[in-house]
């Protein structure tokens, strides 16, 4: 059993999670990006998967993120290496 204030203050962690996975994305594209941002990323993946919160959104957040940087890994690579989007 789980109090209120509890299921609240979890809840809060994830959405600042979320924050600061939307702020090292800016600044990835903005071309101020660093390498160890993407084990930042990765961690952060992990930490809101299923089975690691208690937020039910958490994972839904988490999970296109996840994919993106198993998929297109050498493009944020790209994109940090040159310090701008490489597409624009």
């Amino acid at each position: 059993y789980q109090s209120r204030e509890q299921s609240k203050h979890e809840y809060s962690e994830a959405l600042s999670d979320a924050s600061w996975v939307e702020k090292i994305l800016a600044s990835i594209e903005k071309g101020m990006g660093k390498m160890e941002y993407l084990d930042i990323l990765n961690f952060h993946t992990k930490y809101m998967s299923p089975g690691n919160t208690f937020c039910a959104h958490a994972p839904g957040a988490a999970e296109p993120l996840q994919s993106g940087l198993n998929y297109f890994y050498e493009d944020f690579v790209r994109h940090i290496d040159e310090k701008k989007c490489p597409w624009r």
